[in-house]
């Protein structure tokens, strides 16, 4: 096994140990698993959302783009997450923060009506799905160059990862 290779085996497994670590922390309630109880302090809350912009659509994707049509292609996307993740944390976080809801669909349920409530919470799902699957894709062709193990074989192990962490309480 390669250095680069071990490196990202022992990177899984901090990550599963932190998993199952927050697993104890979250005392079976909704609530914790969400917010963490609301005991984040906003410097951690800062680096999660940075860090939702660092996966394998933002960085090989980004720079696909940065290299074959010039730099304002890959910038687009990390530009556009900034944006968005500015304009909801503006408009969004403190109604949602002062009202005790937990997501936006909740917000919405509230403002305006069930089905709005739903038509939100399908979107989104959809839309992160085509996210956790253009992830899967890149980080299973990494995989496959780093291990050699098979572009499916790698696609199974990162499920059952992603899988085992969200089971057990990562967030």
């Amino acid at each position: 096994m390669t250095l680069i290779g071990l490196s990202i085996v022992l990177f899984v497994g901090a990550t599963m140990a932190l998993g199952i670590y927050t697993y104890t922390k979250i005392q079976g309630q909704a609530t914790n698993y969400y917010v963490a109880g609301n005991s984040m302090p906003v410097w951690i809350i800062g680096i999660t959302l940075c860090a939702q912009a660092f996966d394998a659509n933002g960085s090989m994707g980004n720079a696909y783009l940065s290299y074959s049509n010039g730099f304002w292609s890959g910038a687009v996307i990390p530009l556009g997450i900034a944006g968005c993740l500015f304009l909801t944390g503006w408009v969004f976080a403190g109604p949602i923060h002062r009202m005790h809801l937990m997501t936006l669909p909740d917000f919405y349920r509230r403002r305006y009506s069930q089905k709005t409530e739903t038509l939100a919470a399908v979107s989104m799902l959809v839309g992160n799905i085509i996210l956790v699957a253009g992830n899967l894709a890149g980080l299973g062709l990494l995989l496959n160059l780093v291990f050699d193990a098979g572009y499916l074989m790698m696609l199974i192990v990162i499920s059952a990862c992603i899988l085992a962490y969200a089971v057990t309480g990562g967030l």
